[in-house]
């Protein structure tokens, strides 16, 4: 900081003092910031154009172990097209096996879930993911919308939303989380007869666009999506996750 403030001209605590808005502030900003690092109260970041597995599987490893530090990985992707770039952000660390560990303690200690909405999904959304994606999420938001009934979770620390129809089933073929998730489960669509009739139409539809959930030990597992993945395919997604009632009893 002081190197790079002598190749501009600057004077280091002049230029501190302009963010923490006078001399005495600093001072009392370093002793913050020394009392944080000496406390473990740190978030450590890894920036990369594409975060390899291995990188991942240790910064799970770390996030998991460094309490109160959080370790996360940042992977900012460049796509361009027809005349257009984005750089899409995806924020890793906080999912898989940290983020079960830390559902799995608020539920046991109760009361720590959370009622989500509208505004503090996107809010969410948009702190983890950046403008651009948060507002991809609200635009499928708001196609869902006008077809089904959107049920928000309950989650500790994601945000989620489940399209579903109440006359036809408590539940939804896949939820949308805050992090960019996707979860794909029509297997779950089966409490009722008109639901195991939808996941008949949904399961073969996602099938086409590359999305089979596989089978575990217990029944068919939940198939997860990043939204990198997902979001190119919003359009295709809404379609597939139709079903009108009146036509199938029709035929």
């Amino acid at each position: 900081y002081e190197a790079r403030c002598a190749r501009q001209g600057l004077d280091p605590g002049v230029q501190l003092a302009s963010f923490v808005e006078s001399l005495e502030g600093a001072e009392l900003f370093w002793n913050s910031v020394e009392a944080n690092l000496k406390a473990g109260r740190m978030r450590l970041v890894f920036v990369a154009d594409e975060i390899p597995d291995e990188l991942l599987t240790i910064v799970e490893f770390m996030n998991m172990r460094m309490s109160p530090t959080e370790v996360l990985a940042l992977e900012l992707r460049y796509f361009a097209g027809s005349g257009f770039s984005t750089h899409v952000p995806r924020l890793m660390g906080r999912s898989m096996v940290a983020n079960a560990m830390k559902e799995g303690v608020a539920a046991r200690q109760g009361g720590l879930r959370r009622a989500w909405g509208r505004e503090t999904f996107l809010a969410d959304a948009e702190e983890r993911l950046g403008k651009d994606v948060s507002n991809a999420l609200q635009a499928f938001l708001e196609r869902c919308s006008t077809v089904f009934e959107i049920a928000w979770g309950t989650g500790a620390v994601n945000g989620s939303f489940t399209p579903r129809l109440r006359d036809v089933s408590s539940r939804g073929p896949i939820s949308v989380y805050s992090d960019g998730r996707l979860e794909i489960k029509p297997s779950w669509l089966n409490d009722t007869e008109d639901a195991c009739a939808w996941r008949a139409l949904v399961v073969p539809r996602l099938a086409a666009m590359g999305w089979s959930q596989a089978a575990g030990d217990k029944g068919e597992l939940v198939l997860r999506v990043d939204c990198q993945d997902w979001l190119p395919k919003a359009d295709e997604l809404f379609y597939a996750i139709q079903f009108d009632k009146a036509k199938i009893r029709r035929l």
